[in-house]
């Protein structure tokens, strides 16, 4: 019953395969546990790091401070620091959704609002307004320095898969 839990985790290997296979990919290889879920290892030696994590829907959708989210950003900024300059990507994958909500009180916890911002910014100073204090609570959460998760942001990418 063990395996029960990874099948969906085995299931995004093989899209990740046939992406690669189909040249819908770059990669050249795709690691499986080594350091991560998955490593696809792309022909200029760098690799993109994969978290994959299944949710059940009525949980409702993924926000930075979910455990399993913050664990993985973690796990993010570890592997930067252990092997810097040569991952070009993360990616934490989900077959739910990430929270987009502009309600006050949640707005700070949206991945998407998080990433977004993150990307059109050049220093995690300059982040402002409900997003900051949702910044500062995950850097809190993950035990970085503010640049530490700014670098990894600025290079993550949430998907839903199927």
């Amino acid at each position: 019953m063990v395996i029960k839990k990874f099948r969906y985790q085995f299931g995004y290997g093989v899209i990740l395969l046939a992406g690669m296979v189909e040249g819908k990919l770059r990669h050249k290889a795709i690691w499986c546990e080594q350091y991560e879920d998955f490593l696809g290892e792309d022909s200029d030696g760098t690799f993109v790091a994969y978290q994959i994590k299944t949710r059940r829907s009525e949980i409702g959708e993924w926000d930075t401070n979910d455990e399993a989210f913050i664990k993985s950003v973690g796990r993010f900024i570890d592997l930067q620091k252990k092997f810097p300059g040569k991952i070009s990507a993360f990616k934490f994958v989900s077959n739910t959704e990430y929270s987009t909500s502009s309600a006050k009180g949640s707005e700070m916890y949206s991945p998407i609002k998080l990433l977004n911002v993150t990307r059109t910014l050049s220093s995690e100073n300059d982040i402002t307004g409900e997003v900051k204090k949702g910044f500062y609570k995950l850097v809190s959460a993950v035990g970085s320095t503010p640049g530490e998760l700014f670098s990894v942001l600025r290079c993550m990418n949430v998907v839903r898969g199927p």
